[in-house]
């Protein structure tokens, strides 16, 4: 049931209180119109603006991984790659489909190819294996709908603080998202849960999916910031 506000039955003094708590935030045009407006700003050129979240999604072994590891890589050493100019920043890839070993053996190519020394890059690129462990989950859902962030959410949060990053990529898509992703509602909640994360410099989480059956690249196994 919506609740209703009485205001009738509250003191004065409190209505006005209550309407403030309770207003939309609006923008400020008097304020905005004395300050010169910025594009948006892009992380990956052309794919994934700094801000917001972004769906790579594919087929199954389309190399939507190693796309993920190798642009976070590039992000970090400041250098191009696949014909991409990006900036130089902290960067974040976390996988729940590849264990140590994988990562490696993959950063050790994808460094030897774009001619970096993969020392250099400590401190900057953040590599991360969560396969195999339980309670990956970024939120769950009530019975009425309502997402309820988990420790997870959290722990990333805490991460991205800490590591200043800019892109985080994570891997993949269904070990983060566990409702159901035909239900517009639960993926919105989600969506928006993501885009809260603070992320330096106003960069969002490029998340990886399959090529998908139903939902915007939410569907299948085939997951990224």
């Amino acid at each position: 049931m919506t609740d209703v506000i009485d205001f009738g039955a509250m003191p004065s003094g409190n209505v006005a209180q209550r309407i403030n708590a309770n207003a939309i935030p609006l923008l400020d045009l008097q304020a905005l119109a004395r300050i010169e407006p910025t594009p948006k700003q892009f992380i990956i050129p052309k794919l994934a603006p700094g801000g917001e979240v972004t769906v790579f999604s594919g087929a199954g072994s389309a190399g939507k991984s190693l796309f993920a590891q190798q642009v976070a890589t590039a992000l970090a050493a400041g250098v191009a790659t696949l014909r991409l100019t990006m900036g130089q920043a902290p960067a974040i890839y976390l996988t729940c489909e590849d264990d140590e070993r994988e990562l490696h053996f993959r950063q050790s190519n994808i460094c030897r190819a774009l001619g970096i020394d993969m020392e250099r890059l400590a401190g900057i690129l953040h590599l991360g294996s969560l396969r195999g462990l339980l309670d990956n989950e970024l939120g769950k859902f009530a019975a009425d709908g309502t997402f309820q962030p988990t420790e997870m959410l959290d722990r990333l949060q805490a991460l991205i603080e800490r590591t200043g990053a800019a892109l985080v990529c994570l891997d993949n898509l269904a070990h983060f998202f566990i409702g159901n992703e035909n239900d517009r509602g639960e993926v919105t909640r989600f969506m928006n849960a993501l885009g809260a994360l603070t992320l330096n410099p106003e960069a969002k989480a490029p998340t990886k999916a399959p090529k998908a059956n139903g939902y915007g690249g939410m569907g299948e196994n085939a997951k990224g910031q």
